[in-house]
């Protein structure tokens, strides 16, 4: 009987004890491959993009597209880390919202997502040909480290 109330003891303890799960973003994110294919973006994930936004020819926009889808409402913040480069210029857009680069590091783009599905879109251009970096950082504007970040590599030849 011993045994049976030390072992209850310690399998409770692992179970209220034990680590605690990390929290998940309330929302998802998918982008646009360079197939067009719509496909999952993974917390810690790098891309890179190479095309062009065709309705925008004959100015030269790389743009990085895709999909937020979430079940209930709520304020959107996307961070943007960027290497400030001379000459580059970049905007992130939530729809119907854009809000243009302030060309600073690091920069905050709030928007509320208030349907199930909400396009996203960033441009970016640069004077000179060159890879250029910006990590975005999505997350509900109340929980900053619940995100999923991407590392998003403009190729702009």
């Amino acid at each position: 009987m011993k045994r049976f109330f030390y072992f209850s003891i310690i399998v409770l303890c692992f179970t209220a004890c034990g680590p605690e799960l990390p929290e998940t973003p309330i929302f998802s994110v998918k982008y646009y491959n360079a197939d067009e294919q719509l496909v999952a973006l993974k917390d810690g994930q790098t891309i890179e993009i190479s095309t062009f936004d065709e309705g925008l020819l004959p100015i030269k926009k790389l743009l990085f597209k895709g999909m937020i889808y979430s079940e209930e409402s709520f304020n959107l913040e996307v961070t943007a880390t960027r290497e400030v480069v001379e000459g580059t210029f970049d905007e992130f857009c939530a729809f119907p919202t854009c809000m243009s680069s302030d060309g600073e590091k690091k920069q905050n783009f709030q928007f509320s997502v208030n349907q199930e599905e909400t396009v996203f879109y960033a441009h970016f251009d640069a004077d000179e040909t060159g890879y250029y970096k910006i990590v975005y950082d999505f997350h509900e504007k109340e929980k900053p480290d619940v995100k999923i970040s991407v590392t998003v590599i403009y190729k702009y030849y």
